[in-house]
């Protein structure tokens, strides 16, 4: 996993980040707390570590966003999503995403048994695939990531799978013929000039 830290900025427009890529045993558990104490300080995160709940605040919806960590059948991998959380967070990820990311995660986990049931990762990316294809790139795209961040003992294969999933790709529709636009434009045009209100 890559972790993104801004260390300055030469302009208002510009910044300066430092890239580190790191796994699990990167920091020890006590540098992982220390970094989410950083995040309490700042004003990031509203809770304790060993809190289940994390409140986090996020300016655009102006309300916090609650981060839920009750994976406790699967007690490492509730440990590695909180550094994982905490390292999203210092890179900047938006409270949203973090929280997308995590219900993600948590769901996969929960379905495959803590991911040692590879075969059902696979049906359920391919059932949001054939649904929703943006669905399965982003479940892809999380676990993918998690597993680069916490490897677990089949986690090639199971990041061979995410990168089967095509990449999403969002298509522009088609537009009508542009003589057609200019026609649709006058109506449009002269009713609201006939019909003010």
């Amino acid at each position: 996993m890559e972790l993104r830290i801004k260390v300055g900025s030469s302009n208002k427009n510009t910044a300066i980040e430092k890239k580190k890529n790191v796994e699990w045993e990167t920091f020890r558990l006590d540098e992982y707390k220390q970094m989410f104490h950083q995040l309490v300080e700042g004003g990031y995160v509203l809770n304790q570590y060993e809190d289940v709940h994390w409140k986090v605040p996020d300016q655009v919806l102006d309300y916090p966003i609650i981060l839920t960590f009750d994976v406790e059948i699967h007690f490492k991998l509730n440990t590695a999503l909180k550094a994982y959380i905490i390292l999203r967070l210092i890179s900047g990820r938006s409270p949203l995403t973090v929280y997308n990311e995590l219900a993600i995660l948590k769901k996969i986990i929960i379905e495959t048994d803590g991911f040692e049931n590879s075969r059902a990762f696979e049906a359920i990316l391919e059932i949001q695939t054939n649904r929703y294809s943006h669905r399965g790139y982003r479940t892809a795209t999380a676990v993918s990531s998690f597993l680069s961040f916490y490897k677990i003992e089949n986690y090639e294969e199971i990041i061979n799978i995410c990168h089967k999933i095509l990449s999403y790709k969002s298509t522009s529709r088609e537009l009508p013929v542009f003589e057609d636009i200019m026609i649709f434009d006058d109506i449009v045009n002269n009713y609201f000039r006939k019909y003010p209100s």
